[in-house]
């Protein structure tokens, strides 16, 4: 920043726990270019673990810097922010698609999703198309070509759905992770119309065991329908004589702080996750695999606000170590 007194108005907000956080945002700041590139970054961060309140207040810091794309940004994720609360605001949103540069694409599906949230499913296949268009990133062009397979799964063509959603799968690789997850729960959904439960369960696993799942109860909803559903249809199937039960290996409490290695029927989901990923095409890289493992080994060793942290340190670390998977539009 030129002057200081620019870099301390900055930092006045309503959310005072959240001081040592704008120290730290302003640290090492220099021109406005560098906070906004910062700004947007957190920005990303919180919108993807659905962090509302912190996307609006950083969204108003970065609308107030003198820097006009990041300022069209900033009222992007103000528009999502009203979303969240179920207020479709078109005449912004409209705004920012004929001013923005670079969130051209981005804006024009949450244009479709106004649509589909309204039920228009011809108004929303058109912006859809509009933002295939409009040179997207790689995770946009998967988001946008599944919001096509989301029209047609709403018109009821279920079979063209699913195969657009598979051909997608190869692409996933190159999808920001909460993009990766959000795909992975529209593909089971899909699976579980096709009837392929056992798939479906597996696929929703993956996506509900990820970092992001407690903050998207849909992706629950979608693993707890095909678990019921596979139930049932096993009830209904014919039941071959059971295998003798085998004596029950003894068991030992963990010691001290050693983490227990995954066994017996935990390595058995993990297997199940693995196999179904392979025989769908899916790719799950070594972090991806990290979060299932925690997810069916530590859910009950360990606090939900102790997962959140690790949610959050897991993103940042992806995005600092891994930026060539990220994409950044403006960095």
């Amino acid at each position: 920043m030129s002057k200081p007194t620019q870099s301390s108005r900055l930092i006045v907000s309503p959310f005072r726990q959240y001081a040592g956080f704008y120290q730290h945002l302003l640290s090492g700041i220099t021109t406005h270019e560098q906070l906004a590139s910062r700004l947007l970054k957190e920005i990303r961060i919180a919108y993807a673990f659905r962090q509302v309140e912190q996307v609006r207040e950083l969204s108003n810091l970065l609308i107030n810097l003198p820097l006009r794309e990041y300022q069209i940004i900033g009222q992007y994720y103000l528009v999502w922010c009203q979303f969240r609360e179920c207020v479709c605001n078109y005449t912004i949103l409209e705004s920012i698609i004929e001013q923005t540069q670079t969130y051209k694409s981005k804006a024009l599906i949450w244009r479709a999703g106004f649509d589909v949230y309204k039920g228009d499913s011809e108004t929303a296949l058109y912006f859809y198309k509009e933002a295939l268009k409009a040179q997207p990133t790689a995770s946009d062009y998967i988001v946008a070509s599944r919001g096509i397979a989301l029209v047609k799964s709403m018109e009821g063509f279920h079979g063209s759905a699913l195969k657009d959603l598979e051909r997608l799968v190869p692409l996933l690789r190159h999808a920001e992770p909460m993009t990766y997850y959000d795909v992975l729960n529209s593909f089971a959904v899909e699976l579980i119309e096709a009837n392929r439960l056992s798939e479906a369960q597996n696929v929703s696993l993956a996506a509900v065991s990820s970092p992001f799942g407690r903050y998207y109860p849909e992706w629950r909803e979608t693993f707890s329908e095909a678990r019921a559903k596979a139930k049932r249809s096993s009830m209904m199937s014919v039941h071959l004589p059971r295998e003798p039960e085998q004596p029950a290996r003894e068991t030992s409490e963990p010691v001290g702080n050693v983490f227990q290695f995954p066994t017996g029927q935990r390595i058995s989901d993990i297997k199940a996750i693995l196999e179904s990923s392979r025989l769908s095409g899916l790719s799950i890289t070594p972090l991806q695999l990290l979060g299932i493992i925690l997810k069916i080994v530590l859910q009950d060793r360990i606090t939900e606000e102790e997962i959140e942290k690790i949610c959050v340190n897991y993103y940042n670390t992806v995005i600092d170590w891994f930026p060539d998977q990220v994409p950044h539009e403006l960095d």
